[in-house]
C-alpha cells in the first residue's frame, strides 16, 4: 500500500528555529522524511532566510509583523 508522505507545518514566526535538514528524521512509520514547511512573519532576518533556502526548507509568510 501505497502512503503519501507527510509535511511539518511550523509555525515560527520569528524564525527561531534553525533547521539542519529539509526533512524530519524519524522512527514512526510515514514520518520519517517529512517536508518542514515554515511559517513565518516578514521581518525574520535575511540571515535566516538565507539558511532556510540553503537547507532546502521551504516557507511562507502569515504577516508583517505578527501572525493573522
Amino acid at each position: 500500500m501505497y502512503h503519501m508522505p507527510y509535511d511539518d507545518i511550523a509555525i515560527d514566526s520569528r524564525g527561531k528555529l534553525w533547521r539542519d535538514d529539509r526533512a524530519i528524521v524519524d522512527t514512526d512509520d510515514g514520518y520519517d522524511g517529512a517536508h518542514i514547511i515554515e511559517v513565518l512573519i516578514q521581518i525574520v532576518s535575511d540571515a535566516f532566510l538565507t539558511h532556510l533556502r540553503k537547507k532546502g526548507v521551504s516557507y511562507l509568510f502569515d504577516g508583517k509583523t505578527e501572525l493573522t
